[in-house]
């Protein structure tokens, strides 16, 4: 969840760096740059143990306040505002979009800035919370 929104409001939006770029790797312990779409069960499970879950827990976080940032710095006519497909470039030439998930990054290229502050920045929490809950129950925790 936060890939995608590191990408999106930074590439995309802000025409900034990620977060992810200063640093972020070496504290969560991983080499994964992309926003995971591809990764089977077995890599998801690998990345889940390996990865340092207070800095992920962190890295989240930077990535909110890095998200309110950029929101508080839009002006109103801005929200309308296509995303730019030089800026779409950037997700190909940093890796963030793997061929095989391609269909996000078209998702995203046809969205505008409130598009992108809906999804990924807002309802795409929300959507996997929801699933969470769901293997929560499924497990019985």
């Amino acid at each position: 969840m936060a890939r995608c929104e590191d990408a999106t409001l930074n590439l995309l939006v802000a025409g900034s760096d990620q977060v992810l770029d200063s640093a972020w790797l070496q504290r969560l312990g991983v080499r994964i740059t992309d926003t995971g779409n591809c990764m089977t069960g077995e890599e998801i499970l690998a990345f889940s143990q390996g990865v340092d879950q207070q800095a992920l827990l962190a890295y989240r976080l930077a990535v909110g306040q890095r998200t309110q940032q950029i929101a508080a710095a839009l002006q109103p006519g801005s929200l309308h505002r296509k995303v730019d497909p030089q800026r779409m470039e950037r997700i190909w030439s940093e890796g963030v979009v793997l061929d095989g998930s391609r269909g996000i990054a078209d998702y995203w290229s046809r969205r505008d800035v409130a598009g992108l502050l809906f999804m990924p920045a807002g309802r795409h929490l929300l959507t996997h919370l929801e699933e969470a809950l769901e293997v929560r129950k499924a497990l019985g925790i």
